[in-house]
């Protein structure tokens, strides 16, 4: 395929770029009018509903308004998923492929051409809709309110391209959509729910561990939920610039990471599961891990420091991997390579346990220092009492003295 048999509007990125937004008008302009019906029209629909009308109804701002960001947000990710699966469904053939790659555009500009099509795409209606809230907030007399609305909006803008970004590495990766579907899948839910799993063993065999805080962070583990979370309190809590570096940062890795896989992505990888080896056994390991982890709690639910919970935590992780890469592999073939990858997930939880349970190498025992915290708050049947430095630190002594005896 030469540069010269393909039509010229395709001749460069920015061509391609605009190629690919017109391509996707239809669906562009369909979310657009699901969007406006949700917000505003959702918060229109309430003012109708409601007596007294929006006065009444924007006392309890945080609650009338974030149903509708959160409802924003989540239709938002799933148009990006779609604008995704049409823009890089030239990766998932090989005919395709050959014609894309064969244009007089590098792949750095094709990809990236590809990727702001989608964002822009699913922040077109986004925009509308933030743009239609603003002028209801408008007509209302309640301008007072319009930061918020401009907050929420440079926070999905941001989320936007970070969640497109995440899905443009799962397409780089994969070679089919309906594994592309998997990879999105098992990503967004196995992170935040491994690290659930280490949680709950640190609450029940760590002594001396908070995990009031740290359970805060299952949230930003995946984009999607991150989005919707941030989005969603947003009302509430306020901006918070730490999001918007946690976004750059990880958008900066994503973006870096996909560029420098599609450059070597070969071909002939469309219309295979997998582009990428390590990204199916990746998968595939941390799915075992938290399969092994669910058969054990359910078929031992008492105590998970009992061999008889880790024979069937064994027989969990094997059972997820072997089922898992039949998925990916579309057979058996490779069931040997199941099987290690099973056992590995299970050797991981396992010595992951054994840590936590015997101390965490020393964290039971290690008292904080009184000059590195300023006060300790202590919960005890639903009360809380805050303690100067000195007394926290004679009670996490005494706790600890306590565990040991």
């Amino acid at each position: 395929m030469t540069a010269t048999s393909s039509p010229a509007k395709l001749h460069g990125g920015r061509r391609l770029f605009w190629f690919t937004l017109r391509k996707n008008a239809a669906v562009i302009f369909l979310a657009l009018a699901v969007l406006l019906l949700l917000c505003p029209g959702l918060t229109i629909s309430r003012m109708r509903d409601n007596p007294g009308g929006f006065d009444r109804l924007s006392s309890s701002f945080g609650n009338t308004f974030s149903g509708n960001f959160f409802l924003l947000a989540f239709f938002t990710s799933a148009l990006m998923l779609l604008l995704c699966c049409l823009n890089f469904d030239f990766l998932f053939h090989k005919n395709a492929s050959d014609v894309y790659h064969a244009l007089p555009v590098s792949r750095s500009a094709c990809f990236l051409a590809r990727f702001f099509a989608s964002a822009v795409g699913a922040a077109l209606p986004a925009t509308a809709s933030c743009a239609g809230l603003a002028i209801l907030l408008t007509v209302v007399g309640r301008r007072d309110l319009l930061p918020v609305v401009g907050q929420g909006w440079a926070l999905l803008l941001l989320f936007v391209l970070l969640c497109t970004a995440s899905l443009s590495l799962a397409a780089v990766c994969t070679g089919q959509a309906f594994d592309l579907l998997v990879t999105v899948g098992l990503f967004n839910l196995t992170l935040p729910l491994l690290y659930l799993i280490g949680l709950s063993l640190c609450d029940q065999h760590l002594v001396g561990f908070c995990t009031e805080n740290a359970e805060k962070l299952v949230f930003d583990l995946s984009p999607f939920t991150a989005f919707c979370y941030h989005l969603t309190v947003l009302p509430a809590t306020g901006f918070d610039w730490n999001v918007v570096g946690f976004c750059v940062l990880f958008l900066l890795c994503f973006l870096v990471t996909t560029v420098l896989l599609y450059r070597s992505r070969r071909s002939e990888a469309a219309e295979t599961p997998y582009a990428f080896a390590f990204v199916r056994r990746a998968l595939q390991f941390f799915a075992a891990v938290f399969a092994g982890y669910f058969v054990g709690m359910l078929f031992y639910f008492s105590d998970n420091d009992e061999p008889p919970f880790w024979l069937f935590t064994a027989a969990g992780c094997l059972l997820g991997a072997l089922i898992l890469g039949g998925v990916m592999e579309r057979g058996f073939r490779r069931w040997r390579r199941s099987v290690l990858l099973g056992a590995g997930a299970f050797a991981s939880l396992l010595a992951l346990f054994l840590v936590i349970y015997t101390g965490a190498f020393g964290f039971e025992t290690r008292l904080p220092s009184p000059a590195r915290f300023a006060s300790a708050t202590v919960s005890f049947d639903g009360m809380k009492v805050e303690l100067p430095p000195a007394q926290a630190r004679e009670l996490h002594a005494a706790l600890l003295d306590d565990a040991r005896s």
